[in-house]
């Protein structure tokens, strides 16, 4: 009992320890994700909740970052290029693919019934 204890006070203070640093990740996270504007406001949440924080200085140069990398940066979320996923753009490559062989045989098959009628 003693054990459990005290892994759960050390779970509560590294909680207290880490906040700022898993705001930071969370921000960084959904930026690789695309999502600029949500990450914008989860690193200003940061700076705004943990201002001494070592944290906030790097928050601070991630807003820059973004804010610099164009008018991308102010997109909506829902605006994002399917491309940029990686198994989106298969799955239309893929179908591209499925589309082409249908054709492909469609056209076969009309030949050889052509052939038949003559």
């Amino acid at each position: 009992m003693k054990k459990w204890l005290g892994v759960i006070f050390c779970l509560v203070i590294l909680s207290f320890v880490f906040r700022a640093g898993i705001f930071y990740l969370t921000g960084w996270l959904q930026e690789k994700a695309g999502m600029k504007k949500t990450a914008i406001q989860t690193y200003s949440r940061l700076i705004e909740k943990y201002p001494d924080s070592r944290w906030a200085v790097s928050a601070k140069g991630a807003i820059e970052r973004i804010e610099k990398s164009g008018p991308e940066a102010n997109k909506s979320e829902m605006q994002t290029d399917d491309s940029s996923i990686p198994y989106v753009s298969v799955l239309k490559r893929t179908k591209k693919r499925v589309e082409d062989i249908e054709d492909k045989k469609g056209k076969e098959y009309e030949n050889y019934l052509q052939q038949i009628n003559k």
